[in-house]
């Protein structure tokens, strides 16, 4: 395998997964939709989240296309919080946590091509997800395909897109990446007194990173 390119060869092999008894559909544009519109902790590393949330993100999660408003209008069990001590809801957690990376690798483009395109732009202004979407559509995916393409793999398509209409896409590969790694060490350290690690910084830019990305020492019960 070519390790130059781990995140896009993730992005387009993944695992099935299952959290509380739930067979999980791919992460999609359409579940971090959904997850965003109920304002669930899940999609916040910092928060802290409860068996109730956790819950209510897998129905979302194996929800199909159009499906998430009638599973939201389930009622939980009554017993459902005795169901799960802290170990178990731990446990269950961390499997959530592994789903979403899966369908989450994403590409890292350089922190001067991301400055050189944004510019003045406020690119808050319009909805990630959205700017994806309609990225696939224009280049011929249905609505549909759009929606519930897994992440990962929609944001790799919407740079390929870019790329191919001119637009000069430096996506980073593993090699630069544990570089600046390295780096960042080093200026923590004290090592390198002249650069902060904003220096090396890099924001991902087409599009953006959006939804649950779990550090590589997250907790999930936020210790």
């Amino acid at each position: 395998m070519n390790h130059h390119w781990r995140s896009f060869h993730e992005a387009f092999v993944n695992g099935k997964h299952k959290v509380m008894g739930r067979s999980l559909r791919p992460f999609s544009l359409y579940h971090q939709l959904w997850l965003e519109v109920i304002e669930s902790p899940l999609m916040d590393s910092r928060q802290k989240a409860t068996p109730a949330d956790l819950e209510i993100a897998t129905r979302v999660c194996a929800a199909g296309y159009d499906e998430a408003p009638r599973v939201l209008r389930k009622r939980r069990p009554v017993l459902f919080g005795w169901r799960y001590g802290q170990k178990t809801f731990d446990r269950e957690m961390a499997l959530f946590a592994a789903y979403l990376r899966d369908f989450n690798a994403q590409p890292e483009v350089h922190q001067q091509m991301r400055q050189e395109k944004r510019g003045d732009v406020d690119t808050s202004a319009f909805p990630d997800t959205l700017a994806i979407a309609c990225s696939l559509i224009r280049n011929g995916f249905s609505e549909e395909a759009a929606w519930t393409m897994p992440i990962g793999k929609a944001v790799w398509y919407s740079c390929g897109f870019a790329r191919a209409e001119g637009v000069d896409v430096q996506i980073k590969t593993a090699q630069e990446k544990e570089f600046e790694r390295r780096i960042k060490e080093e200026i923590a350290a004290g090592k390198i007194a002249h650069l902060s690690p904003s220096d090396i910084a890099w924001t991902p830019e087409m599009p953006p990173r959006r939804g649950f990305n779990p550090p590589p020492d997250w907790s999930p019960t936020g210790d």
